[in-house]
């Protein structure tokens, strides 16, 4: 199953997906804007990715404070953001 079949079949965009921290990569800050991202162990059968760019509005105001722990629960919104098929 591709990327756009999960999309379309199972994780529509815009549907609400929980999941669990369990990994976070290292902050990687490139032309003001944070890179990195933590994993999400979820109900589904595919892990789900958040983006650090993606935890402020504002790239100028971001804080590491802002990354969850290992461990949080998160809530999210399911996002195409530069997926591939």
């Amino acid at each position: 199953m591709n990327a756009y079949e999960v999309l379309r079949d199972i994780h529509p965009i815009g549907s609400r997906l929980v999941g669990i921290v369990t990994g976070r990569t290292e902050i990687e800050m490139t032309h003001g804007f944070p890179g990195g991202h933590v994993t999400l162990d979820t109900s589904s059968e595919f892990r789900a990715i958040l983006l650090y760019d993606h935890l402020t509005d504002d790239h100028s105001r971001f804080d590491p404070e802002l990354i969850p722990n290992l461990g949080s629960q998160i809530a999210t919104v399911v996002d195409p953001g530069n997926w591939t098929t």
